[in-house]
């Protein structure tokens, strides 16, 4: 494993990461590297959010880490139309209301939206809207509006999770939602790259979910997903966690690899992953910090009610409407990547800046079959 990640890391050709106070942060993260005994996000060179910054830069250097971290050139919130939220409000009611209005079906809602909206836009958002509450308020009401303690993964996302997943690619012009245990193109074109005759074929990392570009193909999200709440600390979070991280290291490269533009997309192009633990679920997104090294930040945390009383209600409300913002992220996604793949008539004419070379990248690390993979691990970021 040290050998495979050093080799990565001796291999990159491009400028290294360094501070305005000349620390090379590429090196500082290799030699941290070198000491862990498992397999950590490190050896794909992602950075994951955590405490254990502290001890290995003084504190200027911190400061300028966290200011790289941080950063944002894209805005941090989608847009959200007032119209959606209005939408939205009239299914915040108490169970017995609730049901009442959804037992009349999504055409007979009364309108409380301007009139200026495309009513087919509406009528789509409407019905899908009532489909989802519908969903969850009879799995609910099956279970006398308790969430039950115990079950299956399949149960979670088979059941609670999958009328919320819907919401990503329903009635959207960009997105495809793929579930089951789906192989990852991306990862299975980064573990063929060197592939020739003689050599076996190696599968892709296979996933819960994963979320393409409809107009470019690309693969531009995952989902992963298991039966039980660990906390941030669990060991399944956090193989999750790798192994979510090392896949959307993937997809972010292949797309960089294959657009010709993009050199253009690289520093504002976010790659997006759900992960699920049981009635839990931890919203990511992946981006390139600068050098060999990529970010995998958590963007929020959040629970399905226990309940399904008003209060429980609404806060499921609050998490369509996370979704929906989610969904809108990744349409932002998808147009960039389809903008960056599409020819432009500069090409015909010869001019260089129509087409740039892609960024070099470092590779994301193959778990060899001796690394000690089922333990947890501590990760750096």
């Amino acid at each position: 494993m040290r050998s495979e990640f050093s080799s990565h890391f001796q291999a990159y050709r491009g400028a290294s990461w360094t501070l305005p106070t000349g620390t090379n942060v590429d090196d500082v993260i290799f030699r941290y590297t070198l000491t862990l005994g498992v397999e950590s996000a490190l050896h794909s060179f992602v950075l994951v959010q955590s405490r254990w910054i502290e001890d290995k830069f003084d504190e200027k250097d911190q400061e300028h880490l966290r200011e790289s971290l941080e950063s944002e050139s894209q805005s941090s919130e989608p847009s959200w139309s007032d119209w959606m939220g209005q939408e939205l409000k009239r299914f915040a009611q108490t169970p017995d209301g609730l049901q009442d209005l959804l037992s009349k079906g999504w055409r007979h809602l009364q309108s409380t939206t301007e009139a200026s909206i495309d009513q087919a836009q509406l009528n789509d958002f409407r019905m899908r809207l009532h489909l989802t509450m519908l969903t969850l308020s009879t799995l609910y009401r099956k279970f006398d509006n308790k969430l039950p303690e115990t079950q299956s993964e399949s149960w979670y996302t088979n059941k609670l999770w999958s009328p919320l997943f819907d919401l990503l690619d329903s009635e959207s012009d960009w997105l495809r939602l793929d579930t089951g245990e789906i192989t990852s193109d991306a990862s299975s074109l980064r573990k063929n790259r060197d592939r020739d005759l003689e050599t076996r074929h190696a599968p892709g990392r296979k996933i819960d979910g994963i979320i393409v570009c409809k107009k470019s193909r690309h693969e531009l999200g995952a989902i992963e997903a298991g039966k039980t709440d660990e906390g941030a600390s669990g060991t399944k979070v956090l193989k999750d966690g790798r192994k979510i991280a090392k896949l959307l290291k993937d997809m972010f490269d292949n797309i960089c690899t294959t657009c010709p533009r993009s050199t253009d997309i690289r520093k504002r192009l976010r790659v997006y992953g759900l992960l699920v633990s049981g009635p839990r679920l931890e919203f990511v997104s992946l981006r390139y910090v600068d050098g060999r090294y990529y970010h995998l930040k958590s963007m929020k945390t959040m629970t399905v009610p226990a309940l399904w009383d008003e209060s429980g209600i609404l806060a499921m409300l609050i998490l369509v409407k996370e979704m929906l913002l989610f969904k809108t992220r990744l349409e932002e996604t998808a147009k960039m990547i389809f903008n960056a793949t599409r020819p432009v008539v500069e090409e015909l004419l010869g001019n260089s800046s129509a087409s740039i070379p892609p960024p070099t990248h470092p590779l994301t690390l193959t778990t060899p079959t001796s690394s000690p993979r089922h333990r947890a691990y501590r990760p750096f970021f």
